[in-house]
């Protein structure tokens, strides 16, 4: 691999001396936790990379709990509020929350407002790092 100047930011590039740390409290950048929920039920650092290593392709037909294909698919592109492939990469479990994380009930979490499921999502990732 050739790494070329522009590919670098410019704190990275200066004096060799200096952006090299001597010790883990001069460095500028620290990994301290990792946490993912993605497509293909990598919903942990290890199933992850798992999949990353098998290169597997994760893209599904829209699952039926998302929206209605047969109402939101026109491959022409004319038709409003509707895409033009029925594939995507979706997550599992979209709508879970773990109540018990934001010390809620269950129906409380089942009220809330999707802005605030999605902010959920983030929060349990986050709180999950390792």
């Amino acid at each position: 691999m050739t790494v070329i100047q522009h590919d670098l930011i410019d704190w990275s590039i200066k004096d060799p001396e200096t952006r090299i740390p001597r010790s883990p409290k001069q460095s500028k950048l620290a990994v301290v936790g990792m946490s993912c929920r993605l497509p293909g039920g990598a919903n942990d650092t290890e199933l992850f990379w798992k999949l990353m290593v098998e290169g597997r392709d994760t893209h599904t037909l829209v699952p039926a709990d998302r929206f209605d294909l047969s109402t939101h698919y026109d491959p022409s592109g004319k038709t409003d509020n509707a895409t033009e492939t029925p594939f995507g990469n979706f997550i599992d479990k979209p709508g879970f929350s773990d109540a018990g994380f934001f010390n809620m009930s269950p129906r409380e979490v089942s009220r809330e407002v999707v802005a605030f499921r999605e902010q959920m999502l983030i929060l349990q990732s986050v709180g999950r790092a390792n």
